[in-house]
């Protein structure tokens, strides 16, 4: 009798996630992110890393970067900031539905505090993409 409960349990509780859990992790991206604070202002428009250049104390710049939903049919896709920059960075878009082929323009703003010391601030952008169930 204990086993066909604890059989019948398991069969509810397993046909009862989907219910709960609307998304599975199907990929996560990683963007390398950098910006200099310094008593000079610098360009870098490399590509390899989201690059913000050097920046002076109160100062700010933007730059845009796309994501392409190539991995799923629909999929929910987040981003968020790690490291240094997470603090001081903030996002146009972070959190979003994407069709399969779909591309979308994110703008990512940092914003220099007045009493920043003077280094570089790196950190990662994870974007990550949930395919729903």
């Amino acid at each position: 009798m204990r086993k066909i409960f604890i059989v019948l349990a398991a069969i509810i509780i397993v046909s009862l996630i989907p219910f709960f859990i609307d998304y599975m992790l199907y990929d996560v991206k990683d963007l390398q992110t950098s910006v200099g604070v310094g008593g000079y202002l610098g360009f870098n428009i490399d590509t390899d890393k989201l690059y913000f250049g050097t920046l002076i104390q109160d100062g700010s710049a933007t730059r845009d970067f796309y994501v392409e939903n190539y991995v799923c049919d629909k999929c929910l896709v987040e981003i968020k900031p790690y490291g240094p920059i997470s603090k001081i960075i903030s996002l146009s878009n972070y959190r979003f539905l994407m069709k399969k082929g779909e591309k979308k323009t994110i703008t990512a703003t940092v914003k220099i505090p007045s009493n920043a010391q003077e280094r570089f601030y790196n950190g990662t952008l994870k974007i990550y993409f949930w395919k729903t169930i």
